[in-house]
């Protein structure tokens, strides 16, 4: 697997009452609008960077 969803793997994320942060990674013709095109670790950073502050406001309750 190279990073794709089964279906069920997408239900069940879909489903989940839980925050989701998402990291745009296209490695085949699919554009995403509005995203820019960065460096994977570029985009990992920032993904921990938000984990981060959200792992803050819960603690912060």
């Amino acid at each position: 697997m190279r990073g794709e969803l089964t279906e069920k793997m997408a239900e069940a994320i879909a489903n989940s009452k839980a925050q989701k942060l998402l990291l745009p990674l296209t490695l085949s013709k699919v554009e995403v609008i509005g995203v820019q095109p960065e460096p994977l670790p570029h985009q990992v950073e920032k993904l921990v960077n938000r984990l981060k502050e959200l792992m803050e406001v819960k603690t912060d309750v």
